[in-house]
């Protein structure tokens, strides 16, 4: 009879399953099998697989593994690697053996070998092709200066076992024929005028092969073109300068960058000299100022040498004569240089009028020329230095200094500023007498506006009304006012007006509060001094006093009497005597202004001791009403037993009855303990009256 398999017989003889006594069913063998690919996975096949149930367990001979092994490699020279010459070639494609055995319960079966054909590659490159057959690869001419690769690789569908095959092939190279040229200029010969002459043609060309073989291909080049000095050239176009020196040529060369360099000669006649006789001068007219003025005269006079009928030179020589042939000569001092002369022309008298002169030039047969000279009318100046401003407020004792206007009227009001102003006259350098000059005058802010008499006396003197407004600042204000006249000088005055009057009583700072609290424990105490800020809209110090009864408990003092900004007040607590807060108000009255300061002061009641002998967590709440069931205790304040709670003048427990927290209960107030149960009710566990001193509570 054969053997039933247990787990453990079919993992010795499959290398599958698990170590076990009992008998799995057909079922539980197959799902060994579940997520596995039958074509690369070892596998549980039953012989007979039909004649079993799902539920009924197998015999052992009917188990068996059945697993695939995959053998992949290039055939014994089989593999097709080749390294080919730039000019190409044929080559083997090559042979490899792919197959599979079947190996059964770890066993090959040789009579189970199958072929695999489901192979993949990666993509070949386009330099390589075919035959006909498909037996070889036809490696192509390398028409290119780099070499290049290509690995192939196969992959085993299943496996994924890979084999390669490398081809390469050597980097091409050309074959050249000779530089073939065209290099041509338009014009090789110029006269002595020079000229242009255009490049034409600037060219080479060559052919070549790959690596020797196959179709030809053409290869050109465009010079680069220079030519030699004095010649230029600019794109295409080369100049040739006129010439005033014996024959000469130029070269013209055609820079290759790989071809032989290619040059072209270009001839050039001697050039042609004349003298031709002449005078000229430079200037030919001349304005000169009115106040006089002395310039020079270039005088060209004999000949002067032309090349190819262009001018080159003046040889140098003395003039004739020059002589003064319109205007008056005692105006007009004429002496020679050795480029010409210098002609000094006399200040012109008038004020009102130009006045015109003309030189004439000779030298021997040459033409005459004429300088004309145009001066204009007497300089009228007034410099800087010339003018004067002074200021005062009587019409006298002027100076430049500031002048101070000082409380001004709050209500508005006027005054007078006197400036005396003028500005010295020259012509032609000279003084010539005094000029009133009308000041500007500036105000310093737009609450004041000038007036200025436009007609000064016989001093020069001008009369300024100063008019300013009403002040309703508290603050005093002041500007400045400004005084000019196109001179170096500005005067100023100074000008300040008296504040509205108000009054200021705050604590810590001009805009402090006007009330201060105060607060401390039960223990004595003395406060840090409090600042007051009493004065003013002027900064005056206003004194102030403390109005009504102060406590008993309280000392207060104001140092310096109140009467500097800031004035200080001391403020002193006796010890509370008793468990309950107190507090008390100081008013402080400021004189002149009644305006008030509120200093509120409280204190703390003595401390006490709450000692809870309980265990859990309770809530301390007030005797109103319980705690409203469905309130989560999250919302009020929880203690933990025991615990020791040091309060001073009131505790502060729960308001149950409004959901809420924060109630305050002090001595001989009720207090009740509850706990919270987790059904979201609230258990009532005792209460206690609070008292002074030290108290234990428990339960």
């Amino acid at each position: 009879m054969a053997e039933i398999a247990t787990w453990s017989a079919i993992l010795n003889k499959t290398g599958l399953g698990k170590t076990s006594n009992e008998c799995p069913t057909k079922a539980e063998l197959l799902a060994l099998n579940n997520g596995k690919d039958s074509n690369v996975d070892k596998v549980i096949v039953i012989s007979n697989a039909a004649s079993y149930g799902n539920n009924e367990c197998v015999k052992l001979e009917d188990i068996n593994a059945e697993q695939w092994i995959y053998t992949f490699e290039w055939k014994p020279d089989g593999n097709p690697s080749f390294n080919a010459p730039a000019t190409g070639g044929e080559y083997y494609v090559g042979a490899y053996n792919s197959n599979r055995t079947k190996y059964v319960n770890g066993k090959a079966n040789p009579n189970i070998v199958e072929y695999v054909s489901e192979l993949s590659r990666n993509n070949g490159p386009s330099w390589y092709s075919y035959s006909s057959d498909s037996t070889k690869r036809i490696v192509s001419n390398n028409t290119s200066t780099n070499s290049r690769s290509h690995t192939m690789v196969i992959t085993q569908k299943y496996s994924g076992k890979t084999i390669q095959a490398t081809f390469t092939q050597a980097a091409g190279r050309k074959v050249y024929s000779s530089w073939s040229y065209n290099c041509r200029v338009d014009k090789t010969s110029f006269s002595y005028s020079g000229g242009q002459s255009n490049v034409t043609a600037k060219s080479a060309s060559r052919t070549y092969t790959w690596n020797g073989q196959g179709s030809s291909y053409t290869e050109s080049e465009t010079a680069t073109v220079r030519v030699s000095s004095p010649a230029s050239i600019s794109g295409n176009s080369i100049s040739i300068p006129s010439n005033s020196d014996s024959a000469r040529s130029f070269t013209v060369t055609f820079d290759f960058p790989t071809a032989t360099d290619q040059t072209i000669s270009i001839s050039q006649e001697g050039g042609q000299v004349s003298y031709v006789d002449h005078l000229s001068i430079d200037p030919t007219t001349k304005n000169v100022s009115g106040s006089g003025q002395t310039f020079d005269v270039i005088v060209n006079a004999n000949y002067d040498r032309y090349l190819n009928g262009v001018w080159q030179e003046n040889i140098k020589s003395q003039y004739t004569n020059a002589t003064v042939v319109s205007g008056s000569s005692s105006d007009i001092t004429i002496t020679r240089t050795s480029t010409g002369c210098s002609i000094k022309v006399a200040p012109n008298p008038n004020e009102n009028s130009s006045r015109t002169y003309v030189v004439e030039f000779t030298y021997d047969s040459a033409t005459p020329v004429r300088l004309t000279i145009t001066q204009n009318e007497a300089v009228v100046s007034y410099p800087s230095e010339g003018y004067y401003l002074g200021q005062s407020r009587s019409s006298s004792g002027f100076t430049t200094s500031d002048l101070n206007v000082t409380n001004g009227d709050r209500d508005g009001g006027s005054f007078t500023v006197y400036y005396k102003s003028y500005r010295t006259k020259y012509v032609n350098g000279s003084q010539a007498g005094l000029e009133p000059v009308t000041p500007n005058i500036a105000p310093g802010d737009f609450w004041l506006n000038t007036f200025i008499d436009p007609r000064p006396n016989s001093d020069n003197v001008y009369t300024v009304e100063v008019r300013y407004q009403a002040n309703n600042l508290n603050t005093e204000r002041s500007t400045r006012i400004t005084g000019s006249n196109g001179g170096a000088t500005t005067v100023y005055t100074n000008f300040s007006q008296e504040a509205r009057l108000d009054y200021f009583f705050t604590f810590d700072s001009n805009e402090g509060p006007t009330e201060k609290s105060l607060s401390t424990d039960a223990a004595a105490n003395d406060f840090p001094f409090v600042n007051i800020y009493s004065r003013d809209s002027v900064g005056r110090a206003i004194g102030f006093s403390i109005s009504g009864v102060v406590p008993s408990w309280i000392t207060c003092e104001i140092h310096e009497n109140g009467v500097s900004v800031p004035a200080e007040i001391g403020v002193r607590l006796d010890e509370n005597p008793t468990h309950a807060n107190r507090s008390a108000t100081i008013t402080l009255v400021q004189s002149h202004s009644g305006k008030t300061l509120t200093i509120k002061v409280s204190q703390a009641g003595r401390f006490y001791n709450l000692e809870l002998l309980g265990s859990g967590v309770v809530y301390l709440c007030d005797d109103a009403i319980k705690p409203t069931e469905g309130i989560s205790p999250n919302t009020k304040f929880a203690t933990q037993c025991p615990t020791l709670l040091k309060h001073q003048g009131f505790l502060t427990v729960n308001n149950s009855g409004l959901g809420s927290m924060g109630s305050q209960v002090g001595n001989g107030d009720r207090v009740n303990i509850y706990t919270y149960r987790h059904d979201g009710t609230w258990r009532f566990v005792t209460s206690f009256i609070l008292i002074q001193g030290d108290q234990a509570v428990s339960w």
